[in-house]
């Protein structure tokens, strides 16, 4: 295999992106708009710009992996890429909305007649040449769309794998492993992430592929291995996916299409322990570990930035020469966004890291390994990693539920903001015998069997309930701003209070982090675990949102909404437990004010860390 600029002073994934612009003047830079570097001027629709394959730097018949960057849009729109004999079949490489910079990196065919690109709206678009592919390795064609659920097939339901035949849509020639994929969502329901995963693999995924919020348009190029014919994808959220294949990867090409492993979560200590400080670099072995060979010569990795508050950038090289001035993933503030690059390892095995964010607070990487190109290099055996205990997400409706004792031992330690709470943090729960024999027997789970500081008991919480814990700590907020101690629901009826809570002439309804409600939970307040113990206030609270996002609560329908309740409504079941009804004014409220929460990651604010 021919891994062509491969060196720290070549290897860009993406142009650097600082204040949304693009930094130019790089060897390898085929095309730059701009800059008038193979076209002057803004593509526009009916534009079509040839690379041939000198000026590309390859041979006709090879792949070239390009890293391609749109930007200066003014309206939403899509680039297209293929070898310029073939055709596009209106498939898309890029997809961008005014104002973005956006970026993919892409494994693209060369014909005799070079590489063609073209745009449905004017855009300024920047590429630059990282490898080249030859054909013994990857049967690169014109890109082909194979799946398009808008037009037929179905969305996606979140937390279901979807099996996708290719050979329904193209020929899948002999003797491959793998395919070079395009993959984009639309139209989802809510934010979320999509995996391009083995059809064997567990679920829910442990990587994604691409990241994305509600309602965007967002898309990533996949290296991904293929079972027969098929390719399978999950997503958590309900979704539209669209599909182009733009080649084949050989069984015998050095370049090894894998089960994406993860190597990198700062968010959760894997690879490198605490996120990115702005400007710093960070080495990350990568030879030997995540399914790459300790000989590689070269890893396809997938980058993800996330919990940015600002636009931010990622560069990563081979730790020799001088640093690349070029990024391999760009985001926005509180925008997740994931792209892949091919990237040689230096000889130590190691990739070397270095993220700048605008307003200079720390970032969050993640990076799944996705592929590797063989190689015979010596090195040394990498030193065991530690393993992470892993971030708490949301898992589909009727998937196994870990026990109180497994959360406790994945909690991840985490400093004290709310030091009021100390006596009720450090009071477990007692077992309530009123849900001996509860109608649902997921209430029959709760027990408060936890104690630590705030954060640790909403992580424990959300582990054992199978939600997302940055969920839970914005639901937290809005209910209590992390106060076990708020009271809410003030009111002039003492029989609507607990006895503990009654005196004067009002008195509270609900208390605690997630404002328990005596008048409708009132076997919650057994030995007075709602009151007491933190830990039990949050652990029932969840056990009532887990039974209404599995379905149980059917009574729904016979309310608001026409009967449209059903297992798997994350949101649904949230505004269930402020307003007890179905998607009622109160809940939508309730859930605009959950987003705003959420969307400020309020629990990283210094106002709420000082109050």
């Amino acid at each position: 295999m021919a891994i062509v600029a491969a060196t720290a002073a070549t290897t860009v994934a993406i142009p650097a992106i600082t204040s949304a612009e693009v930094e130019t003047g790089r060897p390898d830079r085929v095309l730059d708009t701009r800059e008038g570097v193979g076209h002057s001027g803004r593509i526009g629709p009916g534009d079509v710009v040839q690379l041939s394959p000198s000026e590309l730097g390859v041979s006709a018949g090879s792949a070239v992996t390009l890293n391609l960057v749109a930007t200066g849009a003014s309206t939403r729109g899509f680039a297209s890429a293929w070898p310029c004999s073939g055709d596009t079949d209106d498939t898309a490489i890029l997809n961008y909305e005014p104002g973005d910079v956006v970026s993919n990196f892409a494994v693209l065919g060369v014909d005799a007649a070079g590489l063609c690109l073209s745009s449905s709206t004017a855009v300024h678009l920047v590429a630059d040449v990282s490898g080249s592919l030859d054909g013994g390795d990857v049967d690169a064609r014109s890109p082909v769309r194979v799946v398009d659920t808008r037009e037929r097939g179905g969305r996606l339901s979140g937390g279901d794998l979807r099996r996708i035949d290719l050979g329904g849509a193209v020929d899948v020639p002999d003797g491959v492993g793998g395919v070079a994929v395009n993959v984009a969502v639309t139209r989802s329901s809510a934010g979320g992430f999509l995996s391009v995963i083995a059809c064997d693999a567990s679920l829910p995924p442990a990587t994604s592929t691409l990241n994305f919020g509600a309602g965007d348009v967002v898309s990533s190029f996949a290296i991904a291995s293929i079972d027969g014919d098929d390719l399978c994808v999950w997503t958590n959220v309900d979704a539209d996916l669209v599909i182009d294949v733009y080649g084949w990867i050989r069984n015998a090409s050095d370049l090894d299409a894998q089960t994406p492993q993860r190597l990198v979560d700062t968010r959760v200590g894997r690879g490198i322990t605490g996120a990115l400080p702005s400007g710093s670099e960070q080495r990350v072995r990568v030879a030997g570990l995540a399914g790459v060979s300790n000989q590689a010569e070269a890893a396809v990795v997938n980058f993800t930035l996330t919990r940015t508050t600002s636009r931010a950038f990622l560069t990563a090289w081979d730790c020799s020469g001088s640093r690349p001035t070029s990024s391999v993933v760009n985001v926005g503030a509180g925008a997740t966004r994931a792209t892949q690059a091919l990237l040689r390892l230096a000889n130590s095995g190691e990739l070397c890291l270095r993220a700048v964010s605008d307003d200079g607070r720390p970032v969050h990487v993640i990076a799944d390994v996705v592929g590797a190109v063989a190689g015979n290099v010596d090195r040394p055996v990498p030193p065991p990693q530690p393993e992470p205990t892993g971030r708490f997400e949301t898992l589909p409706p009727g998937s196994p539920l870990p026990s109180s004792a497994d959360c406790a031992a994945r909690v991840r330690p985490a400093a004290e903001t709310r030091p009021g709470n100390a006596v009720y943090n450090q009071t477990a729960g007692r077992a309530n015998g009123a849900f001996a024999d509860h109608e649902h027997a997921l209430f029959r789970r709760v027990d408060g069997a936890f104690t630590g500081t705030t954060d640790e008991i909403l992580q424990w919480t959300a582990c054992k309930w199978g939600i997302d814990e940055d969920v839970v700590r914005a639901q937290t907020a809005l209910e209590s701003w992390w106060h076990q101690t708020t009271e809410g629901d003030v009111t002039g009826d003492q029989s609507a209070c607990h006895p503990v809570l009654r005196g004067g002439s009002q008195c509270p309804e609900s208390i605690g982090l997630l404002q328990v409600r005596f008048l409708y939970h009132g076997e919650a307040y057994e030995d007075e675990n709602a009151i007491r113990s933190s830990a039990y206030n949050a652990d029932y609270a969840y056990a009532v949102w887990r039974t209404c996002f599995e379905g149980e609560f059917t009574w729904l329908n016979t309310v608001e909404r026409g009967a449209t309740y059903s297992a798997g409504d994350l949101r649904g079941c949230m505004g269930v437990w402020f307003s007890g009804r179905w998607y009622v004014p109160d809940a939508y409220d309730y859930l605009g004010r959950f987003d705003d929460f959420f969307d400020d990651r309020v629990w990283e604010q210094d106002y709420f860390l000082n109050g």
